[in-house]
């Protein structure tokens, strides 16, 4: 899936936009000057992008638009459009893929997995796997119940039976499964529920800190395609990426993969042959416009990372979270302390 790439011109402190996938063609930008140059043919069909905001990692800010081509991410720079050098991501990790109007998601076989935010409730079925904090479980169904098989983490190999009465896990002594050594996971993490009207079991994360992740598949096993939508979460490593925009554009048909620093956003754009790309690169400069600098992470919520983070919980002071999170928990996830009442700050 490798694509050669058409630099835009960067501000010279931050990394150039590299394009890898709206069809770019240098020498057809400058064959035909003026406005016939220019214009998009009626019949022209619109594409779809996906675009990705690093929220945490080592490329913290960097935003990704990937076109329909889609793109390959990994720790080897020859093998992968989107490279992160971190010891904990494979050469070929994962990759993102477009089928039938949709953008998917897809492990390559990583050693150490690739993950989507659980966000709402989720039924679990068999085989299924997901993280918490430092520990990772399986989901084994059984005639009548089910079983939690704990494969990383401080209580590695322990099963934990789960019946119709359902499962509360954490650090507190008072989950029904107490993981105390666990330091990544909250004091009430997640709980699993039975549902009689379908006879499942479900996953739902009470507003932990570290939120509760699915897992694609086995180690060193290719998954099966997962669906992005709008506002999703992808951890490959340390590395978390947001789903910030899937949207048309007027031509892609080789889509390049944008790079870019968003901290900085005084761009050139005469490298793009095609009117939708100048309007692409303005939507985001209006949208990252509304962001100062140091603004960027410190005002998205802590939990969602998709909402501004204005609410501060009385009596413990601790903030950063939106408030449709904050409507979530009666305790404060970070220190557990009871929430008394709740204000709105402004930054």
């Amino acid at each position: 899936m490798s694509t050669s790439l058409y630099p835009l011109q960067g501000d010279g402190r931050n990394p150039a936009i590299e394009v890898i996938g709206i069809r770019n063609n240098p020498s057809d930008q400058f064959a035909n000057e003026g406005e016939e140059g220019n214009q998009i043919s009626e019949d022209q069909e619109d594409k779809l992008i996906i675009i990705l905001k690093v929220v945490e990692g080592q490329q913290l800010n960097n935003v990704y638009l990937i076109g329909q081509q889609g793109a390959r991410l990994g720790r080897h720079s020859a093998s992968n459009d989107i490279v992160i050098s971190e010891s904990f991501v494979s050469r070929k990790h994962c990759e993102i893929s477009h089928q039938d109007g949709s953008f998917y998601l897809k492990d390559l076989g990583s050693t150490t997995g690739s993950f989507l935010m659980i966000r709402d409730k989720i039924t679990l079925g068999e085989g299924m796997m997901f993280q918490m904090g430092l520990s990772e479980f399986k989901v084994t169904m059984l005639s009548k119940n089910m079983e939690l098989n704990i494969f990383e983490g401080p209580s590695r190999n322990q099963r934990i039976l789960v019946t119709s009465t359902g499962l509360q896990i954490g650090r507190d002594p008072a989950n029904t499964f107490c993981v105390a050594e666990d330091t990544q996971m909250s004091n009430f993490h997640a709980k699993v529920q039975f549902d009689p009207s379908t006879g499942t079991y479900v996953l739902e994360d009470v507003g932990s800190t570290n939120r509760t992740w699915l897992r694609l598949s086995n180690e060193g096993e290719r998954s099966t395609n997962h669906e992005l939508s709008l506002s999703d979460i992808i951890k490959i490593g340390s590395t978390v990426f947001l789903v910030q925009q899937i949207r048309k554009v007027s031509d892609s048909g080789n889509m390049p993969i944008i790079n870019s620093n968003h901290r900085s956003m005084n761009l050139e754009i005469s490298d793009c042959d095609y009117q939708s790309n100048k309007e692409l690169i303005d939507s985001l400069q209006e949208q990252e416009a509304q962001l100062s600098p140091s603004k960027n992470k410190s005002n998205l919520c802590s939990i969602c990372y998709t909402r501004t983070g204005n609410i501060a919980l009385i009596t413990c002071g601790h903030s950063n979270f939106c408030f449709y999170c904050s409507e979530k928990f009666s305790d404060c996830p970070v220190c557990r302390a009871p929430i008394i009442a709740k204000i709105k700050i402004f930054k």
